[in-house]
């Protein structure tokens, strides 16, 4: 290449690099919350008092977590100079449109009521019912269903779509009945899978049972089709946040709605460092949705970061007392250990006393008996030099529960496909390993090569119900939770099984890298989901290093051991894990 040539080239590449640069710069978040609680055209009894009051708790949220104030669109039929109608609804959409470039986060949040109505005959619904939110302006019709005034489902999904094309990712939350089928088709996952180091995983969707109790929401269910990317690539990510399931009902009180309250305080609990983080907190003790609000849904790409707020916030965990043991919602997973000191508080986040952690495990820590009554816990003192990474804290948690392998209580098969370069990106089906894939045991895996493809089944074998994490450990200290599969959940009754597949890159150097096997028995009313811990590694370069990898070195040689395999015990002790495993991954370069 001559002399001009190569400087026209390096002119354009450091060009595009400043234009990159200038991208994220311009990067924002934005958020708007929509809250409907009066209808002027409707009988009385279609008032809510809830809408108003969780549109002003999420806002309040979302600005104590560091969003500023003009990132922040309201729209309600409360007094103001933006109103609910139909037509605010749709031209906020259009401006929050126009307004976002890519690289921008956006959160859409509805709370208020919703309906089902006959849907066109082209409009690809399977029931033949359209979905809808109820606009401030909203009418019925001589049946009682849904007629002017309403935003159809294929109107929000369209919105939505229009701001993934033009590579915004969008942070959909619902709190209304039926929440959950915004995406019930199967044009609404594709495109959303995330593809990190080393590992490949889907968008996580969970569901489970369904109570309601009190005033219900009918809420609305979006059309399916949320869009696919431009001719140029870009594409946004998709998340959503349902407070039920797509047949579900949410529920209502004059304090706001039981979902968006949970929400909020997930948020002040300081749990941003992702999505999933987020609905970690919401399911926990500090999200108090109580015995009787329905399972929430959380779908899409939940490793991704809540808008672009900071995860510095000091975080908070729930507390829960049963008689006299007292537990707090984080175990040795989140760098907690026995004689740390915690501060309880109130649901106003009001100091109230303190305790000590007595014993630690997985996903919970016990208190000292005699605590002062409390809704959350947060750590007196800063980091005392413990592990810096998401990596090292969940090695250090299985180290610490001095854990090992217990067959007749969880199973684990796995198949290794070794691919050529050229099949890389061809698609990877977690239920369907290839003929070509061979067996392969954990206890001795074959060094790892870029296109490499493991396959896992997982198998609850024991006579109780287990929460089974599956998590990768990366060198860098970065954690990746690869998806489950055909039921995204945690939770396996005996005899259920899950799968999952893992697709490894090149690596620039020889490195050791774990895929952690995590499971507890299933105590708690919903599953205890420790994939929230994957997000990239912002620490430790080279490895997990120092203390940590020391500690853990003999425990893992034991651990593996085929002679104290087989004389591990049947049964866990009381709150303990019944596998806790970090199994050794060579990945060359």
């Amino acid at each position: 290449m001559a002399p001009t040539s190569v400087a026209r080239a390096l002119a354009i590449v450091l060009a595009l690099v400043a234009w990159a640069s200038a991208t994220a710069l311009r990067a924002e978040s934005r958020a708007l919350l929509i809250g409907v609680g009066q209808y002027a055209a409707l009988p009385r009894d279609y008032s809510l008092a809830a809408p108003a009051r969780d549109i002003a708790r999420i806002g309040s949220a979302l600005r104590a977590a560091g969003l500023g104030e003009a990132a922040i669109t309201t729209l309600s039929d409360e007094a103001g100079p933006r109103g609910a109608t139909r037509s605010d609804i749709l031209e906020a959409l259009d401006r929050l449109t126009f307004s976002a470039q890519a690289g921008d986060k956006v959160l859409i949040y509805f709370s208020g009521h919703g309906g089902r109505r006959p849907s066109r005959a082209d409009a690809g619904e399977g029931d033949g019912l359209e979905e809808v939110w109820l606009a401030s302006d909203a009418t019925v019709d001589a049946a009682g269903q849904p007629d002017q005034g309403a935003i159809a489902d294929h109107e929000a999904a369209a919105a939505i779509a229009r701001l993934r094309r033009r590579g915004v990712d969008v942070w959909l939350v619902v709190d209304a009945c039926y929440g959950a089928g915004v995406t019930r088709g199967r044009p609404a996952i594709e495109g959303m899978v995330k593809t990190v180091s080393r590992t490949q995983g889907a968008g996580a969707t969970f569901d489970g049972p369904l109570t309601a109790s009190r005033s219900p929401k009918t809420g609305m269910v979006a059309d399916a089709r949320l869009g696919t990317s431009d001719e140029s690539g870009t594409f946004g990510a998709f998340a959503g946040f349902y407070a039920a399931a797509q047949d579900g009902l949410a529920i209502a009180t004059d304090q706001g709605s039981v979902f968006s309250n949970a929400l909020a305080r997930s948020l002040d609990a300081g749990r941003t460092r992702s999505l999933r983080d987020l609905a970690a907190g919401l399911l926990s003790a500090d999200g108090r949705l109580g015995p009787d609000a329905p399972r929430p849904v959380f779908e899409g790409d939940l490793d991704g970061p809540v808008l672009n707020l900071a995860p510095g916030r000091q975080r908070r965990f729930g507390v829960t007392r049963r008689g006299t043991e007292v537990t707090v919602a984080a175990g040795a997973e989140e760098g907690l250990i026995d004689g740390d000191r915690v501060v309880l508080e109130n649901a106003a986040s009001a100091a109230v006393g303190y305790a000590e952690v007595t014993q630690v495990t997985i996903g919970r820590a016990l208190l000292s008996p005699g605590s002062p009554d409390a809704v959350s816990a947060r750590l007196t003192s800063a980091d005392r030099g413990r592990a810096e990474t998401s990596a090292a804290r969940v090695l250090a948690a299985i180290a610490a529960l001095d854990g090992g392998w217990a067959p007749d209580s969880l199973a684990v098969a796995a198949w290794l496909d070794r691919r050529p370069a050229m099949a890389c990106d061809a698609p990877v089906d977690a239920e369907a390993p290839p003929v070509s894939a061979i067996p392969v045991s954990l206890f001795a895996l074959p060094e790892m090569q870029a296109c490499d493809r493991l396959y896992l089944d997982v198998a609850n074998a024991g006579p109780s119900a287990l929460d089974v994490n599956l998590l990768y450990l990366a060198a860098d200290g970065g954690v990746v939770a690869p998806s489950l599969h055909p039921v995204d959940s945690v939770r396996l009754a005996p005899g259920e099984h899950r799968t999952a597949a893992l697709r490894f890159t090149t690596e620039p150097a020889r490195v050791t890298e774990h895929l952690a096997v995590l499971a507890t028995p299933a105590t708690t009313r919903f599953p205890a989901d420790l994939r929230y811990l994957s997000h990239p590694s912002r620490a430790v370069r080279g490895g997990l290093g120092g203390a940590t990898s020391d500690a853990l070195s003999t425990w893992l040689v034991e651990a593996l051991d085929a002679d104290i395999r087989r004389g591990a015990a049947s049964g866990p002790p009381p709150g303990q894990a019944s596998v806790a495993a970090a199994f050794p991954v060579v990945v060359g370069p």
